[in-house]
């Protein structure tokens, strides 16, 4: 599992504002995985985004005993967490 955290592209200001974790390493994501993910927080039309590894990998602190919240076409799995602001 890889925590990525999730940045708002085209904003004034640039904090990470969500975590998303995946099962493995992406090496790249997919317009489409972006695209997906991001309209899962901020609906359609999505904002553009930028998923980078997350310096502290503490995806065993969240609950993943549930259903993954989107499974791309390689049926790779991911959990999108909100951040408290």
């Amino acid at each position: 599992m890889t925590t990525y955290g999730m940045i708002k592209l085209n904003s004034d200001v640039k904090p990470v504002v969500a975590l998303v974790d995946a099962e493995g390493t992406q090496d790249s994501f997919t317009e489409t995985d972006k695209e997906e993910i991001s309209a899962y927080f901020f609906g359609r039309p999505p904002p553009a985004i930028s998923l980078q590894v997350a310096p502290s990998q503490d995806a065993n602190q969240r609950n993943h005993d549930r259903t993954p919240d989107y499974v791309n076409q390689n049926g790779t799995r991911f959990w999108m967490f909100h951040l408290s602001a």
